[in-house]
């Protein structure tokens, strides 16, 4: 059935180790093509995605009426409604690479960068690394930005 012990997986079922807090759970095998599909689905190992700007935002002033593109290694993203959006991911947003459908459904329209006021400063986040390698010019405006501007 199986070819190695590298093939196989065990998981304990959360509800059954609740059951069974003393004693050893039943265990389950996952053969490893089927972790492979899953880590496809809901995986995002590197991608290029193409970001919508809010042109009001200070954080990407200067970086053109976009879009802005940006290298996305995670699935994270900020809920837009937690700030000031300054870029989200389109909703359809891979342009190159590889997004699992999962991973890319999380990502849509979720924001980039977001800010928020602070006293006399701001708070700027962003969801991923916006100097990866100096690669894409308009983030590293944008990160100039969140240091310098208002």
């Amino acid at each position: 059935m199986f070819e190695s012990a590298q093939d196989v997986q065990t998981i304990v079922d959360p509800k059954d180790a609740a059951a069974d807090k003393g004693a050893s759970a039943p265990k389950r095998y996952v053969p490893a093509e089927a972790r492979e599909n899953e880590a496809r689905r809901s995986g995002n190992p590197g991608a290029i995605l193409r970001l919508d700007l809010d042109p009001s935002s200070s954080v990407i002033y200067g970086c053109g009426e976009g879009p802005l593109y940006a290298l996305a290694t995670y699935e994270d993203a900020f809920d837009p409604s937690t700030g000031e959006v300054a870029a989200v991911f389109a909703q359809d947003p891979r342009v190159a690479g590889y997004v699992g459908s999962d991973a890319l459904g999380r990502l849509a329209g979720q924001a980039f960068a977001i800010s928020e006021r602070r006293g006399r400063g701001k708070i700027v986040l962003f969801s991923e690394d916006p100097n990866f390698r100096l690669v894409w010019q308009g983030l590293t405006k944008a990160f100039l930005n969140a240091i310098l501007l208002p």
